[in-house]
């Protein structure tokens, strides 16, 4: 499996995969629904028999990884590049909603140990 990470800049979500060793006629890249699905294959070298091996960590053969995209990203204009083993897509990000502190409701004999333990932890 492909290390991959994930984030935003400048208004665009960020999807970065490390693929050394795969050529980019051997990837896909598709949406499916809602989600991104990175599919390829790392082929072994032609010739080299398992018992001749001494040490061997790198994996080969086909793998699959699919991310849940958040609503309103606009993948018709999904890009991908693919520069030295590093698979890069981009799209535009959908607005983010800011976060917001949720007030939790417990009894008051509940209440009164969570700000004793509180004062004490203080």
């Amino acid at each position: 499996m492909p290390s991959v990470e994930s984030y935003s800049k400048e208004g665009k979500l960020v999807f970065r995969a490390e693929l050394p060793g795969v050529d980019v006629k051997d990837l896909d890249v598709s949406i499916i629904d809602r989600e991104l699905v990175i599919k390829g294959e790392r082929k072994a070298e032609k010739g080299a028999k398992e018992e001749n091996y001494i040490y061997r960590e790198i994996d080969y053969g086909s793998f699959e990884r699919r991310f849940v995209l958040p609503e309103g990203v606009k993948t018709d204009e999904l890009k991908a590049k693919f520069t030295s083993g590093i698979l890069e897509i981009t799209m535009p990000a959908p607005a983010v909603t800011k976060a917001r502190k949720i007030e939790i409701e417990a009894p008051k004999e509940e209440k009164k140990l969570i700000e004793t333990e509180a004062k004490k932890a203080a």
